[in-house]
């Protein structure tokens, strides 16, 4: 899909706030250090209790969370934010897929595996923030008819600032695609016996016109 919104995003870094929650004092000042020369305004927290303070104090909008933290789990910040508008960003050497999934959806917009290339991943969390800022410009439209599938699917897309619409038919689809800016399609292999192939093919023109 093209892009519907080309000059319309204009992303100011200081007028985000982000709260560092390290307890490694030289990986707390090294983050610290990459946010401010992008920009931004930075709260620091080296345990689970001064973080909780931050958060109740200030306004945050986005989180780089340490998960080992000397008073308790850094999972234990996810569930406490998990209805907030908040976004994290988690710091860990777990791998385990599973843990990943499940916290996808209570705010979680990645995950840093503490390898080779963690300063590299860290000097790109700035450019991460700014593309999901952007992503608000942006409209994805689901189509499936498991309602189960689209509220999940939606759950993760909308965590990252895109619009979601969601339909269950073809027919519905098409009134969405014609009355929005629709960027990015998931479309379901099978919907309403039909297979997507032939949904795509039939309404082609008229996709990649919007």
């Amino acid at each position: 899909m093209k892009d519907n919104y080309p000059n319309k995003f204009i992303f100011e870094a200081e007028k985000f706030n982000i709260l560092i929650v390290e307890d490694s004092i030289s990986m707390l000042k090294m983050l610290n250090q990459n946010f401010l020369d992008n920009k931004f305004n930075t709260f620091l927290a080296s345990s689970l209790k001064e973080a909780r303070e931050v958060v109740k104090r200030n306004k945050i909008d986005y989180i780089i969370l340490d998960i080992n933290l000397p008073d308790g789990s850094g999972y234990e910040l996810i569930e406490d934010l998990a209805t907030s508008s908040i976004k994290i960003v988690v710091v860990t050497s777990d791998n385990d897929p599973l843990i990943r999934e499940s916290f996808y959806e209570k705010g979680i917009i990645d995950f840093l595996n503490k390898d080779k290339n963690f300063l590299y991943k860290i000097s790109e969390i700035p450019n991460l923030i700014k593309q999901i800022e952007k992503n608000k410009l942006k409209n994805v439209l689901i189509i499936d008819d498991s309602y189960i599938f689209r509220n999940k699917l939606k759950n993760v897309i909308s965590n990252r600032n895109y619009k979601v619409f969601e339909s269950s038919s073809t027919s519905e689809s098409l009134e969405i695609i014609y009355s929005e800016n629709i960027d990015l399609i998931l479309l379901d292999c099978e919907i309403e016996n039909n297979n997507a192939y032939n949904f795509l093919v039939h309404n082609k023109k008229m996709i990649l016109d919007e």
